[in-house]
């Protein structure tokens, strides 16, 4: 079980700062911390078991494009994967209970998006687009448990942060399913590079990439930010497009796909940093 949770432990872990920074968000940069432990905890539970959950369903395409996960070497148990799975979901949901109506509503939406991702006849992962956007809204739903779980209060500087999840998702998501290309193309899957092409797909990412940026100039006034997050917000872009040129040229290889793509995940991080930045009273 360690073995699994080591796994996708970053993974998750993004949707869990996500869920972090919308309790910052929706408080004025002032959370209570029982608030902001409990409702990171639902999040990276529901999201590891969503992660898991996934890599059980992926077991026969990961033999070409992950074989190195637990699953896919038998080094565990689908039995424990399933016990696993359980029980972060279980507790996950609980809290999601204890922390309101919407805050636990907002949690079973996360474990039916997880299952819908998945199992036939939904298969949104096998889905031109569908994928993208699904993968998207559970980093919305992510954001938004942290606005409910804080007295239901959706400001809108966390409807910004949802909806710039969303959209940095159609940069990094993308790049994945591009290491991912092989597998994915055997399967019979409508994945963004196999629909658009490889190469389009990285000039995509590009272009998506410097979206914060742009909307930053026009909204954050709106939301109740500081120019903080503009500042950050242009680092983020000039990071992302230093990590994705090589890839113009390099796309149909694998190995420095998915080196780019690990070093594009801590990214997000600096997305919803730069939004929790722009919270401080004294910038």
């Amino acid at each position: 079980m360690l073995r699994l949770v080591k796994s996708r432990f970053m993974r998750a872990s993004v949707y869990t700062w996500a869920t972090c920074v919308a309790v910052a968000l929706s408080t004025g940069g002032i959370p209570d911390l029982l608030i902001i432990f409990l409702s990171a905890l639902s999040t990276f539970l529901i999201s590891l078991a969503v992660y898991i959950f996934n890599d059980m369903t992926d077991q026969e395409v990961d033999k070409i494009n992950a074989p190195n996960r637990p699953l896919t070497l038998h080094s565990v148990k689908k039995t424990d994967a399933i016990t696993l799975i359980l029980m972060l979901n279980l507790v996950g949901i609980a809290i999601g209970y204890w922390l309101g109506p919407l805050a636990f509503l907002v949690t079973v939406a996360e474990l039916l998006l997880g299952i819908t991702y998945s199992v036939k006849p939904f298969s949104f992962k096998d889905r031109f687009l569908v994928k993208t956007f699904a993968i998207g809204a559970g980093g919305m739903l992510a954001s938004i448990f942290g606005g409910v779980a804080t007295s239901n209060n959706l400001n809108g500087s966390v409807i910004y942060a949802a909806s710039l999840f969303l959209t940095f998702l159609f940069v990094t998501s993308p790049i994945n399913d591009l290491a991912d290309y092989v597998g994915d193309k055997a399967q019979g899957r409508r994945t963004i590079p196999i629909i658009v092409g490889q190469k389009n797909t990285v000039r995509l990412a590009i272009i998506v990439s410097i979206a914060p940026l742009l909307s930053s100039l026009t909204v954050l006034p709106g939301v109740g930010l500081s120019r903080l997050t503009l500042v950050l917000f242009t680092l983020l872009a000039a990071r992302s497009i230093q990590l994705l040129t090589p890839l113009l040229k390099g796309y149909s290889s694998p190995e420095l796909v998915r080196s780019q793509h690990k070093r594009m995940v801590p990214l997000h991080f600096l997305l919803q940093a730069s939004l929790a930045a722009g919270t401080l009273p004294f910038i």
